[in-house]
């Protein structure tokens, strides 16, 4: 298993976004908003080890300035899970479940003390988890106890996700409980079967140290299941303020901040 945690100080031209007191857009406004991994490579040169000819103020400046540059929000890109996207032709509006943004749960526990963090989990977390990133990396020949074998796949995946905290007792990422609608968005009914595939969504963070963390490991292989996983996580740790309902051109439908 390898781990490790970092968060960056490469200069954010490219990314430019919000300024600190921006609140959630208004509709029809364009976002510009930058992709997961972007910002999270962005982590990547944040120095956690200080080095051998390196004093320990040079170091902490070092930090501080790599700090200061990831100190600001971003608007990232989501996708949305359509399954848990529904239009009411009576209502005449496009309902939109939190579960379309986020349906997973993960093991921050594991995840962080892998990578060294002491950072507080339980069970649920104010989070994001994006799709993950699957992909066959090649197949061998699995043999069990009593000799039978099987074609084993190995696949490779990628997951991605935004963690804030850990939540309070029955608290969700939006003050309303998760079985109702997170969004409600009006659209004509002419207009509602062009719009459907176009949805996107786009969510605004502020990262906050130690910014990221990055663990990976292997699933248990059964001969039942056939396959032969490594996950890797890349987790970037962030104030999630608010999240907007978008077309494909990240013009706002409407927006929403979080708990």
């Amino acid at each position: 298993m390898d781990s490790r945690i970092v968060a960056a100080g490469i200069a954010l031209a490219l990314f430019a976004g919000p300024s600190f007191g921006q609140s959630c857009p208004s509709q029809n406004e364009v976002l510009r908003s930058s992709e997961f991994d972007q910002v999270h490579d962005l982590a990547l040169a944040y120095p956690t080890a200080r080095g051998e000819f390196e004093s320990t103020v040079e170091f902490v400046a070092r930090q501080d300035g790599a700090a200061a540059t990831l100190l600001r929000p971003f608007w990232i890109q989501l996708s949305l899970d359509l399954e848990h996207v529904r239009y009411d032709a009576d209502r005449q509006a496009y309902q939109v479940h939190s579960y379309a943004l986020d349906n997973r749960n993960l093991n921050y526990g594991y995840i962080f003390g892998s990578a060294g963090l002491n950072i507080p989990t339980s069970r649920d977390s104010i989070d994001l988890v994006l799709p993950s990133e699957v992909g066959a990396v090649g197949s061998y020949e699995g043999k069990n106890m009593y000799g039978a074998t099987r074609e084993i796949t190995r696949v490779s995946s990628t997951t991605r996700a935004i963690f804030e905290r850990q939540a309070r007792r029955n608290e969700e990422l939006f003050s309303q409980p998760a079985t109702e609608q997170a969004f409600t968005i009006a659209v004509p009914v002419a207009q509602a079967p062009q719009l459907r595939d176009r949805l996107r969504a786009a969510v605004l963070v502020q990262p906050l140290p130690p910014f990221h963390a990055e663990s990976s490991g292997q699933t248990r292989v059964t001969m039942t299941g056939g396959r032969d996983e490594t996950v890797a996580y890349k987790i970037l740790v962030a104030d999630i303020r608010c999240i907007a309902i978008t077309d494909e051109n990240n013009v706002v439908l409407q927006s929403r901040a979080t708990n």
